[in-house]
């Protein structure tokens, strides 16, 4: 908000902050737009809640909307203050809630800062170790899917490119990918990913694939009223193998981050835990 539209807004929101608390003998600060009991609402904090964008009417309104919302949860926490039986059991849940916030926002920054990232060298190194703890649940696969309109008049090359790149004569994937592109209801180009191999078949109807066993090198090709189905298939890994590790990658990083992190933790905590003790300011009774 320009200082122009503060020095315009600043006398429209003051008077509506004194109309909200019905008196405004302790609005003595200019900087204060609204006062509920020992509370107060401060100008830069209205300013702080306009969207970036907002301006005029918009703005207004969005000011005043904040100002709203907060008197009326200001009145409705002093009347719970005065009425409420269990206010001392509200209050330890927030000093609760208050100390975690606090604990969890200082540890996420520590962490940030002091936790370095996984190498992909260390994933490697982690994977080689364990790769046999480290089974697929589902058959894995890196191939090609594609859709096309059983008229289309380029279905012979379509099949010469898919056959010469299940040879890894990769010179052809511009040609089928521009083609692809442009013309295929479906393509679905995992040639270098692995994928769970249902990635790769999703879009053949069970009908043509009921009984087929599509864990083999090579191109497959189905078809019905309408469309051409093919599926390269460069590699596969079947159910209860070892996850490759191009696909086990990413899990091995995050397992070994968190691995790293409660180590870190742990010490933290208990280099916390010995300067407490030395200075006094730590004292367990055990």
């Amino acid at each position: 908000m320009t200082n122009f539209a503060n020095k315009l807004l600043l006398p429209v929101l003051l008077g509506l902050g004194c109309l909200a608390v019905t008196s405004c003998d302790g609005l003595s600060d200019r900087n204060v737009i609204a006062k509920v009991g020992d509370n107060t609402l401060t100008r830069v904090e209205v300013e702080m809640q306009i969207p970036l964008g907002k301006t005029g009417e918009d703005s207004l309104a969005c000011a005043l909307e904040y100002i709203n919302r907060w008197v009326e949860r200001q009145l409705f926490m002093q009347q719970g203050m005065k009425n409420l039986p269990n206010i001392e059991e509200l209050e330890a849940q927030v000093s609760d809630y208050r100390s975690r916030l606090i604990s969890q926002a200082y540890e996420t920054q520590i962490l940030s800062e002091r936790v370095g990232q996984v190498s992909d060298k260390e994933c490697e190194m982690f994977w080689e170790k364990h790769r046999l703890e480290m089974p697929t649940r589902i058959p894995l696969a890196e191939g090609i899917s594609l859709k096309i309109d059983n008229r289309s008049e380029n279905i012979k090359t379509v099949r010469s490119w898919l056959d010469n790149l299940s040879k890894n004569e990769t010179e052809v994937m511009g040609e089928l990918e521009d083609y692809s592109r442009q013309h295929a209801a479906v393509y679905d180009n995992q040639f270098e990913k692995w994928v769970p191999l249902q990635k790769l078949t999703d879009h053949i109807p069970a009908s043509l694939t009921r009984g087929k066993d599509f864990l083999k090198q090579g191109v497959y090709e189905m078809k019905d009223a309408e469309f051409v189905y093919f599926l390269l298939i460069r590699d596969f890994v079947k159910a209860g193998s070892s996850q490759p590790y191009d696909y086990a990658k990413e899990y091995i990083r995050e397992l070994l981050t968190q691995e790293r992190r409660q180590q870190f933790h742990q010490h933290l905590l208990q280099s916390l835990l010995r300067e407490g003790k030395k200075d006094g300011s730590v004292i367990i009774n055990n």
